[in-house]
């Protein structure tokens, strides 16, 4: 598991925290990575660690991407 992989572990675990602690389905809380400025590999390996919903600033940008 590389390191952005584990801190993706790492942030849905705070989030299953959070919404227990508030008395919310964690399911019910997406998770939107931000993957401005963020090399193509970088994105793949979040991508690889499940994580499938990200922002961009610039549509043109997400679509090289």
């Amino acid at each position: 598991m590389n390191k952005i992989q584990q801190n993706l572990v790492n942030v849905k675990n705070r989030i299953i925290q959070a919404a227990k602690k508030y008395h919310r389905e964690p399911e019910g809380i997406t998770l939107l990575a931000v993957s401005k400025t963020k090399s193509c590999d970088a994105i793949q390996e979040a991508i690889d660690g499940g994580q499938y919903q990200f922002g961009e600033n610039y549509l043109q940008e997400g679509i090289e991407k």
